[in-house]
């Protein structure tokens, strides 16, 4: 039986190495024309995003202390926007987030958690130690959180947003907004594995505080069990099935 523990995760602890190898090489054929500093700045970038920086600011903190820009912030937006126009990375608008409209982040699922594994164990540098399942699966749920809100917007109809609370007590996994990208339809909390009641009627009770309508269930394991004020639970079945309604709708 399928799981993400037994196929994606396990592919990705044991062949770390060679997926580090191989996304360096590409990221050198994308920016051939391109000057070699210009090519190491960019570099960094996807790097950095890689790792889970997302802001412009903390991107250009580590850029500007490597002596790789100047100019701060700003040059960096214009560098993350670049990057987003060629298709490498995506902006995803944050909904009600103090101090930030996007979340930049790569377009590939696998790009991040490559440079993320390479960043904790130098992987690239050829030090062949094969990832713990925890470290795989840790950067690997925060992917399949996306991918899910990208499905989820094209089925729905709206549009795809994410919500950094306040005091960092957390996020709110997926917001689906209106067509406009106004008013909130539907918020999910997003799981590999499976919820436990008490953390599934959390979940809907924290979307629902911020006047988001309907809340939702996602898990990757198995359908969730319903809770009180929940509008929906998708186990693995069901997303199947969402996504087959997404790729009929698009054919």
């Amino acid at each position: 039986m399928f799981s993400i523990k037994n196929s994606a995760a396990t592919e990705l602890c044991n062949k770390a190495y060679f997926l580090a190898a191989t996304a360096t090489g590409l990221i050198g054929e994308v920016f051939e024309e391109e000057g070699r500093s210009l090519t190491r700045v960019y570099d960094a970038v996807l790097r950095l995003v890689g790792e889970g920086l997302w802001k412009p600011a903390e991107v250009a903190g580590v850029l500007t202390s490597n002596g790789l820009v100047s100019g701060g912030a700003s040059t960096v937006t214009g560098l993350l926007n670049r990057l987003t126009n060629m298709g490498l990375l995506e902006k995803i608008v944050l909904w009600k987030t103090r101090g930030s409209r996007y979340y930049f982040k790569h377009r590939s699922p696998l790009l991040p958690i490559i440079h993320y594994l390479d960043q904790k164990l130098n992987i690239a540098e050829g030090v062949h130690n094969k990832p713990e399942m925890d470290l795989v699966l840790s950067r690997l749920g925060m992917e399949f959180q996306f991918c899910m809100g990208e499905l989820m917007a094209e089925h729905l109809g709206g549009k795809r947003s994410y919500m950094m609370l306040p005091r960092g007590e957390g996020d709110i996994d997926i917001v689906i907004l209106d067509s406009k990208g106004r008013a909130p339809l539907i918020g999910y909390e997003v799981k590999l594995g499976h919820f436990e009641s008490g953390e599934a009627r959390s979940a809907v009770e924290v979307i629902h505080s911020y006047g988001i309508p309907r809340a939702g269930l996602i898990s990757a394991s198995g359908k969730p069990k319903k809770v009180s004020g929940s509008y929906e639970e998708l186990g693995p079945e069901e997303l199947v099935s969402v996504a087959r309604q997404v790729y009929k709708k698009n054919r």
